[in-house]
């Protein structure tokens, strides 16, 4: 399942199309300089990628700690419920307040990464100066 900001169904692109998708009207998530990346202790390396594949377009590293708050963060959790996925499969939510990738496998943490520009799509920046 794939939960996405306000754009049009039609100029949503992700490959591949998952099973199920819906539209959210609960705003953009709003990266900046106190933007948080938040992962399971399984899943450490594929947000470290996560952060160095951002790093270039928001021209600034995430935050990386363990606090429990979810708000202003990207999340990268496993989650036993999502067996029905399968090793591959994942789930995606974008909101105004947190980026969700949940997997029931590693590997399905990871296989989201072809999807990036539409997050990215659903977000909006926010960078200072210093």
């Amino acid at each position: 399942m794939v939960v996405f900001c306000e754009l049009p169904l039609a100029d949503i692109s992700l490959i591949p199309w998952p099973n199920s998708v819906k539209l959210s009207k609960s705003g953009r998530f709003k990266f900046n300089r106190k933007t948080s990346i938040l992962s399971d202790n399984g899943l450490k390396t594929v947000a470290g990628l996560l952060d160095e594949y951002l790093n270039p377009v928001l021209g600034f590293h995430l935050l990386q700690d363990n606090r429990s708050d979810v708000k202003n963060a990207v999340v990268l959790r496993l989650n036993n419920s999502l067996k029905d996925l399968g090793n591959e499969g994942y789930s995606l939510k974008v909101n105004s307040n947190v980026v969700l990738i949940e997997a029931y496998h590693p590997a399905g943490s990871f296989l989201w990464y072809p999807n990036i520009e539409t997050v990215i799509t659903c977000s909006s920046f926010q960078q200072k100066g210093n």
